[in-house]
């Protein structure tokens, strides 16, 4: 007989047991491997969740979470200090994920310059409400600043949606919509984004729904903060869960690279 067991399997032969490694390491901090910009958020990882900004109270289960720091190894920490305004670290089975409330939660990274015109965004995500547009990332604090991406779900109030978002000197003007995603919904989402290449891409647990070849203008995603769970730390809250997030800004990935990361 064989079953799953962690990152192995398990085989039973006359009573004997034994286990095979499975072979795939994958790990999305690959991903940064070349001095890419972005972030990577592991809340299954508790020994990067923090109870206050400043990084002294280890996180636990059924608390506020002041900082969930960034594997990527580019340092983009993402924090708050207000604690009404902390997302709560919860458990699931062997899933941890960050709740946000859909009322004023939400985290922010400090300021991350890109310097290239091409990213990719992954996100695990519970969706539980369509009652109000919601902010998932966004790196720019309004749709009036260029080289920025936004990620959201709903995009309206009863939008039933996610929508990926891109631009360059043109903000936003590369917008990608997955429809017929009525909440509650839990998904990987991932958003594609090259200014110059004009792509704006949103693709659904690895199936690509849309596609938009819309000119996004010129010019590389802008040094912006990026907030997390709402808008400028202002609006559009997000209600629901985040599993894992996972932003890259450089050149566009491999199909083989998009498939495992998503995994």
């Amino acid at each position: 007989t064989f079953g799953p067991y962690q990152s192995g399997i398990w085989q039973e032969t006359a009573g004997q047991s034994y286990r095979t490694i499975l072979s795939d390491s994958f790990s999305p901090a690959t991903l940064f491997a070349a001095g890419e910009q972005g972030f990577f958020y592991d809340p299954s990882d508790l020994s990067t969740v923090w109870q206050d900004a400043a990084r002294t109270t280890p996180g636990v289960v059924g608390q506020p979470v002041g900082c969930i720091d960034d594997k990527s190894g580019r340092g983009n920490n993402a924090t708050q200090g207000t604690t009404a305004s902390k997302p709560i670290l919860r458990q699931s089975g062997s899933l941890y994920y960050l709740e946000f409330d859909g009322v004023d939660d939400g985290l922010v990274t400090g300021t991350i310059t890109p310097g290239v015109d091409a990213m990719q965004i992954f996100a695990g995500v519970t969706k539980a409400s369509d009652a109000a547009r919601g902010m998932i990332a966004e790196h720019s604090a309004t749709a009036a600043n260029i080289g920025c991406f936004l990620f959201e779900g709903p995009s309206t109030a009863a939008g039933a949606d996610f929508r990926y978002g891109s631009g360059g000197t043109l903000p936003f003007t590369g917008i990608a919509q997955a429809t017929g995603y009525a909440a509650p919904q839990t998904k990987v989402l991932t958003g594609l984004g090259d200014i110059s290449d004009r792509l704006a891409a949103i693709r659904v647990n690895g199936t690509q729904t849309t596609s938009l070849p819309n000119d996004q203008g010129t010019g590389n995603y802008t040094a912006q903060v990026t907030y997390i769970g709402r808008r400028g730390s202002l609006s559009l809250p997000f209600n629901g869960n985040i599993y894992a997030l996972i932003c890259r800004f450089g050149t566009n990935l491999s199909a083989d690279q998009i498939t495992q990361t998503e995994n």
